[in-house]
């Protein structure tokens, strides 16, 4: 029923809207409205907080984040990533962060949330990072400059990763906070994001979650969110070039009777299959 759901929002919305908001490098509002419709955050949300979430299921959200790539990859990402920001906290945040953050998600206007892991230089690696995290009295400070971070000035809540005491650990920082500076950083197939780069001078944060937190679990989880994305943007291509190929006439006959032509397009489904079962498994 759940994937019902986002297939037709993902064909009735999305990707009507998907050129516009990438000419216009800006996410629809009416999107975003149809989007809580859904209550998509409430399934990351515990119920005791006033969420949906018996319990937390990878499987579900992946298979959510190829029916929203289904229907377009920037605007899927959008959507997902407060999503999987209220996710993280329900994983990892500590009872306070939890009573703090989660129940906004459960509103009837959820927060806007995103994540800044990524950093602009050559060759970046997650588990080396140049943003630094600092003790300061009652929590941590920050310093350095994160890239394409999704959201950008709009996001209310980022999970920023940082270093601290030589490793990396993720960290709260509530938008609109003292030493936060945005500069646009378009991304080509990204744009209807409004990614920028983030600067951030001693900014004061939480520190998510408590000793049980596994960073490299949270640099897991996210790569199968853009990798399930990646599969449902692929399988919409793939649905839209077989019937292309079988109703477009050169020379007299469809051009999917060229052996070119047909040859490339069954790659093109084995590849994707390939790729479902990949990260299903």
């Amino acid at each position: 029923m759940m994937r019902d759901t986002l297939q037709r929002f993902a064909k009735e919305v999305l990707r009507p809207a998907a050129a516009g908001a990438d000419d216009a490098a800006d996410f629809p509002e009416a999107v975003r409205a149809a989007a809580r419709e859904l209550g998509l955050n409430f399934y990351a949300v515990p119920e005791a907080l006033g969420g949906m979430a018996a319990e937390q299921s990878v499987v579900s959200n992946v298979l959510m984040a190829e029916d929203l790539g289904y229907g377009d990859f920037s605007l899927g990402a959008t959507l997902l990533a407060s999503m999987g920001v209220a996710n993280a906290l329900t994983r990892w945040g500590n009872q306070a962060q939890q009573e703090q953050y989660l129940p906004a998600f459960a509103e009837e206007t959820p927060p806007l949330a995103t994540f800044a892991v990524n950093e602009a230089r050559a060759g970046f690696d997650p588990d080396v990072l140049a943003t630094r995290a600092h003790r300061a009295r009652n929590g941590f400070v920050l310093s350095g400059e994160k890239s394409l971070v999704l959201l950008g000035r709009e996001a209310e809540l980022l999970l920023v990763a940082a270093e601290l005491d030589g490793a990396p650990a993720v960290f709260l920082v509530e938008g609109g906070s003292e030493g936060l500076a945005f500069k646009e950083d378009p991304a080509m197939g990204l744009k209807a994001t409004s990614t920028m780069k983030l600067r951030l001078d001693n900014v004061r944060a939480q520190k998510l979650g408590d000793d049980d937190f596994d960073y490299q679990a949270f640099l897991d989880l996210g790569a199968l969110a853009w990798c399930g994305l990646a599969v449902g943007t692929c399988q919409a291509v793939l649905d839209y070039v077989v019937p292309y190929a079988n109703e477009r006439i050169a020379f007299g006959e469809p051009i999917s009777h060229r052996q070119s032509i047909a040859f490339l397009i069954a790659d093109m489904a084995i590849e994707t299959d390939a790729m479902r079962i990949l990260v299903w498994n």
